[in-house]
């Protein structure tokens, strides 16, 4: 993948420091399947979601791309991607809804630096586990504090609460209620907005 990256898109290996992201990974059963790629996936999915609400809303869309919204996070998964890859043979007729190329490598860096910032200096012990909750986090992150140097020490305590603790943890701590997706996408939309309103609690903390 990393060889047809460069050789049809001029693509180099994204990551400038991947040792603690491949150390998060090695040896560890989280890592059967597609699971990295999937956490960097809800993060963009997240960062994306009014035009992936766009797609959602739209049946014609849904059509072209020959995957139904049946309310599960999976099949919104495969929708979005189904889409980049439309966008990106142009079979769209130029028509481009979701991020460009150009948009998601700025993501990428941005992802990197908070994960970085979490896994190698914050929270050196936080496993796999937490993926999906750190993908989210992230891009909520980012829109509130842009870099996580803006971060002061009493902010990061209340961080490490929200990604290593359950949702009792997090109401007592913070005071957000912090829903369970189950696998459906309601449920995980939630998510993704109760963490956007627990960042910025913690923002104001």
């Amino acid at each position: 993948m990393i060889d047809a990256g460069k050789n049809d898109y001029g693509l180099d290996y994204p990551w400038k420091e991947p040792k603690g992201w491949t150390n998060w990974w090695t040896d560890n059963w989280h890592v059967i399947g597609q699971a990295p790629s999937q956490m960097f996936l809800y993060y963009v999915i997240c960062r994306d979601v009014t035009n992936l609400e766009t797609i959602l809303s739209c049946k014609t869309t849904q059509n072209a791309l020959k995957v139904r919204y049946n309310g599960t996070t999976a099949c919104v998964l495969d929708m979005y991607m189904a889409q980049l890859e439309c966008e990106d043979r142009n079979v769209t007729g130029g028509v481009k809804v979701l991020a460009n190329l150009n948009t998601l490598q700025c993501w990428f860096d941005e992802f990197e630096l908070w994960f970085n910032k979490i896994k190698m200096v914050r929270l050196t012990r936080i496993t796999p586990n937490s993926a999906t909750k750190i993908a989210l986090f992230i891009a909520s992150a980012i829109e509130v504090w842009g870099t996580p140097d803006k971060l002061q020490e009493t902010q990061w305590e209340a961080v490490q609460v929200f990604l290593t603790e359950g949702p009792g943890a997090i109401s007592a701590e913070i005071g957000v209620e912090y829903p369970i997706a189950k696998g459906k996408w309601p449920g995980q939309k939630k998510q993704i907005d109760a963490t956007v309103m627990l960042c910025r609690k913690i923002e104001r903390m």
